[in-house]
């Protein structure tokens, strides 16, 4: 590869991975949300997981068929 092609080529990506960069910084400055249950020394914040939303967990299948005959292995 001729060295103009591996300049122009790493110079592409290297403009390609700063505007990405900027746009994460924007976003993240953006958003506002700068509390973390981890901080940066690596200690969980332990008053913080009151405001953590529950997961949700999904209930009952209602869609199960109840006639199906059960499959006896031996």
């Amino acid at each position: 590869m001729p060295r103009w092609l591996r300049l122009f080529t790493f110079k592409k990506i290297q403009e390609f991975y700063d505007k990405e960069a900027e746009a994460y910084e924007s976003a993240n400055s953006k958003s506002g949300n700068k509390n973390t249950l981890i901080d940066s020394s690596g200690k969980i914040n332990r008053e913080g997981w009151g405001e953590v939303p529950k997961a949700i967990t999904p209930g009952p299948r209602t869609n199960a068929p109840s006639n199906k005959p059960k499959v006896k292995y031996k």
